[in-house]
């Protein structure tokens, strides 16, 4: 047998040092050292300092609110504009908009710009920058899809990873992803997706792209981006953008272009702009009072204290999500960037409530499940005191499956060892793995679909089962032929 050679690792970049391959973006209206709005990693020159000026003239113009009229200066005070389009190569920039008809010249010649605090507040604009403007919307399904068949459709759609070209381990990743739920429907997200406003529309096709699994747990710890730049030709091509020193994934796919992506341009910016607000923290946290822009309010000073509290909302880890799944041991996730799953536990009959068992991956082991204890009448009567309930089990700490027995069971507990312990543990593991079967489920599913459309023909109810496979719900109809209500 002829045995090849191991591989040779990735020709590493021209060193170049991390610090210095960082450009900052200051505010004009504010004195250093505590002028610094944005420090944005540069690696579009191989070896050295550069940065596409479209790229950050959008990140300045994101956190000032949506303004794409700003313009980049070398100096404070200088009218000479920074070339359009070219590679910024300097260590600093000052990033300034035009000063408003109401601005009082007396007090200073400079705008003191509001910004947008984090993510959270930040209004998804009306008309996406000129450098976006020509991706065109990809026309999205009018059906809407859970995590699992999302997962399925992508991949029957893409079938291969967006970046890398790879079709081996594989996964649907969400550009918007679930953790941000609250403000994709804040926004009203759903509409670059499909006309119809479905619940689950955050789980449209649109919405995500098949990614080999490194490049997706990369993806969903914010260390690259998906943005148009402009090649030798002068045409706009979406590519991959570190905003993290890589060595190996720079010198294989920094500003790669990507292999066509059938999903809403809407949603691509959505996450670069998601990205680019951990950046803002530390002029939030200077110690300075800032004029801040709250959503689509009138913009208003606010001090440093007041400052703090809107920085810990994006403050979070390098996933910037606070749903994060945490010691997943799952080789084919189908959600990622917080995405999770819900479940709920029914208690016994005789007591009328439910421990609801939130943001629970599948795959996250009984003792880092949280619970959180109702605190109604007849949870008192038959378990005691409200406060002695948050005593013994607190929605803060980890849940074992003896907790879950202890705050489920109206009777006296049996004494606790570690071998009854780890019975219960061994006993929940495996009523979950027989009941769900997540895996192995979508693998069965996954390997009928390829039969299907490699020209198996459907006998029986297998008609159906291919439709709910692609989203689609069907309503059981009475004898009458009306749609069955019960």
């Amino acid at each position: 047998m002829n045995l090849r050679a191991a591989t040779a690792p990735p020709p590493k970049p021209p060193t170049c040092t991390d610090r210095s391959r960082y450009i900052s973006f200051a505010h004009p209206a504010y004195e250093e050292p505590t002028n610094t709005l944005l420090r944005l990693y540069a690696p579009d020159l191989p070896g050295r300092r550069g940065l596409d000026y479209q790229y950050a003239l959008v990140a300045c113009g994101i956190v000032a609110g949506n303004r794409w009229d700003g313009w980049l200066t070398l100096d404070k005070d200088s009218e000479e504009r920074v070339e359009p389009d070219s590679i910024l190569q300097a260590a600093n920039y000052y990033f300034h908009l035009p000063c408003p008809p109401e601005h009082d010249f007396e007090v200073s010649s400079i705008y003191q710009y509001p910004v947008v605090p984090n993510f959270e507040e930040w209004p998804f604009p009306a008309q996406l920058p000129e450098s976006w403007n020509h991706l065109l919307p990809t026309p999205a399904p009018t059906q809407h899809y859970s995590a699992s068949t999302l997962s399925v459709a992508v991949k029957h759609r893409d079938t291969f990873c967006r970046v890398s070209g790879c079709r081996d381990a594989v996964q649907a990743a969400h550009l918007c992803p679930v953790s941000e739920e609250q403000w994709f429907r804040k926004n009203n997200m759903g509409r670059y997706s499909s006309e119809s406003s479905a619940r689950n529309s955050i789980n449209s096709p649109a919405n995500a792209c098949l990614l080999r699994a490194d490049l997706h747990y990369l993806h969903d710890y914010s260390y690259f981006v998906f943005v148009p730049k402009k090649d030798s030709n002068g045409g706009r091509n979406v590519v991959l953008h570190l905003t993290e020193p890589l060595d190996e994934i720079e010198s294989l796919y920094q500003n790669r272009k990507l292999h066509p992506l059938q999903v809403s341009p809407e949603y691509l910016f959505a996450r670069f702009a998601r990205t680019i607000f951990p950046s803002l923290q530390d002029f939030l946290l200077a110690q300075v009072p800032r004029r801040i822009k709250i959503g689509r309010d009138i913009a208003s000073m606010m001090t440093p204290a007041e400052l703090e509290d809107f920085s810990g909302k994006s403050a979070r880890s390098r996933s910037h999500s606070p749903k994060k799944r945490k010691g997943s041991t799952d080789p084919n996730p189908t959600m990622g960037d917080g995405g999770h799953q819900r479940k709920r536990l029914r208690t016994s009959p005789s007591h009328d409530h439910q421990i609801s068992i939130s943001d629970v991956h599948e795959s996250t082991p009984p003792t880092q499940q949280k619970i959180q204890t109702p605190k109604n009448d007849s949870y008192q009567f038959s378990h005691g005191s409200s406060s002695e309930v948050d005593n013994a089990i607190s929605p803060d700490l980890p849940v074992t499956a003896l907790d879950m027995k202890l705050a489920t069971s109206s009777e006296m507990p049996e004494p606790v060892t570690p071998a009854s312990i780890t019975l219960l543990k061994d006993q929940w593991l495996s009523k979950e793995r027989t009941r769900s079967r997540v895996e192995g489920a979508t693998k069965e599913e996954e390997a009928w679909l390829d039969n299907v459309y490699a020209g198996k023909p459907m006998v029986g109810d297998e008609a159906i089962r291919w439709f709910e496979a692609q989203g689609f719900e069907f309503q059981s109809l009475d004898d009458s032929g009306d749609n069955n209500q019960g």
